[in-house]
Order: C-alpha cells, then sequence, then structure tokens
C-alpha cells in the first residue's frame, strides 16, 4: 500500500506520454492533495463505523488512474449494456489520458491492499474505490480474500466471448535435436563414430522413422474381450523402429557391454548354438553370422538394457514402445484388421506368418512396409512393449474418461446456464460434454492421452504376431502377454525414441 500510489501512476504515464512535448501540462495541471499518514489507523480493529485510513472520503483515491485490463466479460458487458469499462479515461478537458498497463503496486512498503468493506462498515466503506490497509500479519473476523486467476478458461462460456490469447511459439530445439519431416528415415550417430563417412554409417543407431502424433481407434470390436472397448487414443510424435533391432545391431551392445547375450549366445544355456541341445533356434535360420536376422530370444529386461545402453551412446533417449505407440505405429493411419485391409487375402504382402514363412525368420525389411514406411509390423517376431498387460485396461481407459466427461458435463450445463443469465449467448452447443467448443458434428468422445498400461503386474505386453503364428494373431490389435524373463526364438522387440 502507498498513499501516493494513484499519483506516481499519473505521473509516470503523464511524462511517459508528454516526453516529446516538454510545454505539455500532463493530465493534471493542478497540484494533488497531501495525504496524511496512516500509521495510527491500522488499529481499528474494534472501531466498526470509521471510515477506513483515509482522512476525508476519497483521499488516497485521487487522481483517477485509467488501468488497462484485458477482460473478456468486462468488453461483453460494455458492448450489451453501454457502459465503458476504464481501459481509457478521460480528464477535465475531454482528452484522453493514458492508460496504466495493468498496474501491480508498489515494490515494497509495510502494509498490504484491503478491499471492497465488510459486513461492519458503513457504504462508504464499501465503494468500489475505497482503500484501505492492514500489515500482513493482520487477521480480524471481517477480513477474507479472493482468487484471480491468468488467462481465459476457454472451455466455460463465460470467457468465451473474448478471442483466446495467441498461443506461445514452440520454442527452438537444440542444434543436437533436430526437426525431422513427417516419415522421415533416420539414425542416430553413436558416440564415437568416426569422422569417415562409411564408418559413421556404420557406427549408428537403428534406422528410425518419425511420426506426428495423432489420434486413433485402438482395439478390434471383432477381437478378443480384452481388445475391446475401442476407444480412442491420443499419442505424441515420436520415432518408431522401421524394422525389429537385428542381430548386427544387439550384437554390437552385446560385445560393448558382455551381457545381455541372447538366450542361444548365452553361457551356459541349454539352447546355446554350439552346446546345447536340440538345436532348437539354428532349425529357424538363427546363428552367429544371420546379421540381419531380428534378435530373438532375449527376455524384457535384455530389451531394456539395449535400449538403456543406446541412450548413453547417443544422447537420446531411446526404449520399448508403449502398446498405444505401437498400434498406432501398426495401423500406419488405418483402421482395418490388417495394414493392408480387413481380410487376411494381402497380408502376404506385408508380412512373414504361417502361412508363408516356412517355419523360418526371416531378415528384416523383406516385405512391404505399411503406409509409414514401417516393415515387419505383422508377423516375422513378436515384439516386446513396455506395458504391463490387464485384460480390463481398456474398460479401466474408457471408464475413467466417461466419468470425467460426466462431471465436465455437469459443470459445463451449470455455465452454460449462467451465461444464458448474463445474456452472452452461449447456448447449449457451446461446449461439448468435455466443456471444449463443440464441434459441428456434435459431442465426440474423448480420447485416453498417450496411455502407456498399469502401473504394476506380473506379465509384460507382446505384439505382432511371428512367423510361426495365423492371420488372426498377427492383427494390428492383437494383444499377447508374457513373463518378463521369457525367451523364444520368435520374440524380439522395436524401438522407439522420444522426439
Amino acid at each position: 500500500w502507498s498513499a501516493s500510489y494513484y499519483r506516481d501512476l499519473v505521473g509516470s504515464a503523464a511524462r511517459t506520454d508528454d516526453r516529446d512535448d516538454h510545454t505539455a501540462p500532463g493530465p493534471h495541471s493542478g497540484p494533488y492533495r497531501d495525504l496524511v499518514g496512516s500509521a495510527a489507523r491500522t488499529d481499528d480493529r474494534d472501531d466498526r463505523t470509521a471510515p477506513g485510513p483515509h482522512s476525508g472520503p476519497y483521499d488516497g483515491e485521487q487522481p483517477v488512474a485509467g488501468a488497462q485490463q484485458h477482460s473478456p466479460i468486462a468488453a461483453a458487458h460494455s458492448r450489451s449494456t453501454g457502459v465503458h469499462s476504464q481501459s481509457a479515461a478521460v480528464d477535465a478537458s475531454g482528452a484522453e489520458q493514458p492508460a496504466s498497463e495493468n498496474p501491480s503496486g508498489p515494490k515494497t512498503g509495510s502494509y498490504r491492499v484491503i478491499r471492497g468493506g465488510s459486513w461492519s462498515d458503513v457504504a462508504g466503506s464499501c465503494r468500489s474505490a475505497y482503500r484501505r490497509l492492514g500489515p500482513p500479519s493482520y487477521r480480524d473476523d471481517n477480513l477474507g480474500f479472493r482468487l484471480s486467476r491468468t488467462g481465459p478458461w476457454h472451455f466455460y462460456p463465460l470467457t468465451l466471448v473474448g478471442a483466446p490469447p495467441p498461443k506461445a511459439p514452440a520454442p527452438a530445439l537444440p542444434a543436437t535435436h533436430p526437426r525431422f519431416a513427417p516419415y522421415e528415415v533416420f539414425r542416430d550417430p553413436l558416440e564415437n563414430a568416426g569422422q569417415d563417412g562409411a564408418a559413421q554409417q556404420v557406427l549408428a543407431a537403428p534406422e528410425m522413422v518419425y511420426l506426428p502424433g495423432g489420434t486413433f481407434l485402438m482395439g478390434d470390436e471383432q477381437g478378443g474381450s480384452d481388445e475391446r472397448p475401442v476407444h480412442p487414443v491420443r499419442v505424441p510424435a515420436f520415432a518408431m523402429g522401421r524394422t525389429p533391432v537385428t542381430w548386427r545391431d544387439y550384437l554390437r551392445f552385446c560385445e560393448a557391454t558382455d551381457s545381455h547375450w541372447p538366450e542361444w549366445l548365452e553361457k551356459g544355456s541349454q539352447y546355446h548354438l554350439e552346446t546345447g541341445k536340440d538345436n532348437y533356434y539354428a532349425k529357424r535360420g538363427i546363428g552367429r553370422e544371420a546379421l540381419d536376422l531380428p534378435v530373438v530370444g532375449i527376455s524384457w529386461d535384455d530389451a531394456g538394457a539395449y535400449c538403456a545402453w543406446l541412450s548413453a551412446r547417443t544422447g537420446e533417449r531411446y526404449a520399448l514402445p508403449s502398446e498405444a505407440q505401437w498400434e498406432y505405429a501398426c495401423r500406419g493411419g488405418t483402421a482395418t484388421r490388417w495394414c493392408s485391409g480387413d481380410e487376411p487375402a494381402g497380408l502376404g504382402d506385408y508380412a512373414w506368418f504361417s502361412d508363408n514363412a516356412g517355419n523360418l525368420l526371416h531378415r528384416v525389411g523383406q516385405k512391404r512396409a505399411n503406409a509409414w514406411g514401417l516393415h515387419d509390423m505383422h508377423g516375422n517376431c513378436w515384439e516386446w512393449c513396455a506395458d504391463w498387460y490387464a485384460a480390463d485396461y481398456y474398460a479401466q481407459l474408457t471408464g475413467a474418461l466417461a466419468a470425467a466427461a460426466s462431471g465436465d458435463q455437469q459443470r459445463a450445463s451449470g455455465w452454460r446456464r449462467i451465461a444464458k443469465a448474463f445474456g452472452f449467448g452461449a447456448g447449449d452447443a457451446a461446449v461439448d460434454a468435455s466443456g471444449n467448443p463443440a464441434a459441428a458434428s456434435g459431442v465426440q468422445q474423448p480420447a485416453s492421452e498417450n496411455p502407456s498400461g498399469p502401473k504394476t503386474g506380473s506379465y509384460r505386453v507382446i505384439r505382432g504376431g511371428s512367423w510361426i503364428n495365423t492371420a488372426v494373431i498377427c492383427r494390428s490389435a492383437y494383444r499377447g502377454i508374457r513373463h518378463p524373463s521369457y525367451r523364444s526364438r520368435h520374440l524380439g522387440f522395436r524401438l522407439s525414441r522420444t522426439v
């Protein structure tokens, strides 16, 4: 609180406005009234009829200073009632007085401002302009507070009358995080990659494809019970491995760390290529020199360790894809059961599965890519996802969204009634069930925001099917599960990367 704060504001505005007109008297050519001190007035807590800390009814409230306030509600009320806001004021001569831009009081002081009067005050102390003060530690049975919030609430009709403020531009990414074109293929160099072009290409992370974010329908109403209900999901932009991780790429990690070897090269494993039994892996085409096959025979933890190692070597964030990311990428913009359509007849162009694989694992990238440039999303090998599995997880998501939408509908209905009462013209079509501006087509089902699965569980999700599975198992929405320690000749993984 400062008794001279309004005088300081007006004097500053006048000097700023008249900086090039040294003869202009400014908005107030006469002297301001002296204002009395206030030290003796702060202990009036039991004087309920006292007019407050000012010596007269207007001391501390003059001169009138225009304050620029950006209020869509005030603007609308002005238009509907003809009452003008105080965004611009005029002096006695009729000249427009420059407005102070959203003043916030003196920088320092001993007292805080109190406004509005109370149940114990006379009408004069309850005036709009009346200013009272008290030390910050002051407490009384007639003193409370009110909240202020920055910015309009665009999902409530009372504040939809004004244009929303422009969104701040997205911050520029550092040079080490280039922007990618939609569906662009790229590779991150490894930390110790050489300067030679060929060496740089060899010592690089697996190929990734940049996928713009979007919303899609996840699940399959004709599929298993854990694939229902079909529900909209929104995922932000990310990058997905162009193919499953190959033995060539995974071998570099094993040699660098001497750990997390696949089951078929792990010391002491009963399935070791040379010392194990039954040729469990070898008879499916898997071997030391089969560098372009998907790496299989690794657990969920092995795949996660590779992601952590690759992140450290590139400075980027690699991980297993979430189940939502995986299905979004697999569909490639389609809403059909396979990326090739609703019938399995065309799947052979895109996938190695039981009809055409010959009981063998195949080199990556031999079949057609989906519309977004991703190979082997259907078949060849199952792929670990980051999520824990729950059979009713889709039902949990939609149930939570329905409960939230119901609450939002009740709040939005209340705000519609208020808007109508104030004459702001926000009818029943102004907002949808979520309180957002309604689309012309009506209310839409809310989307789950980038879901990442249950917080705990016993099994991890695997996706995509493999060389041993039928077309039905290789559908975009099919959900498989395995214990995190599980390893097999038909289970590998694919990378996701934060962009």
